[in-house]
């Protein structure tokens, strides 16, 4: 959890590869782990990731991101 903790985009995703951009998928996934613990779940990073997938969700122009 640290590492992914670590390695949070300053827009609060996660990407996929270092060449691409920020990952829908990989975001939810690092949701889904954290989910796991109560005390991640409620960490500052997790809560950033879950808007900012939120936020993308609701949002025009989707496509450039992998889902």
């Amino acid at each position: 959890m640290d590492w992914l903790l670590a390695n949070q985009r300053d827009d609060g995703m996660w990407h996929c590869r270092e060449d691409r951009h920020n990952c829908l998928r990989a975001t939810l996934d690092a949701l889904r782990v954290a989910a796991l613990d109560a005390e991640t779940a409620h960490h500052p990073a997790i809560q950033r990731g879950a808007m900012a997938a939120r936020d993308l969700l609701l949002k025009r122009g989707m496509k450039k991101y992998h889902v």
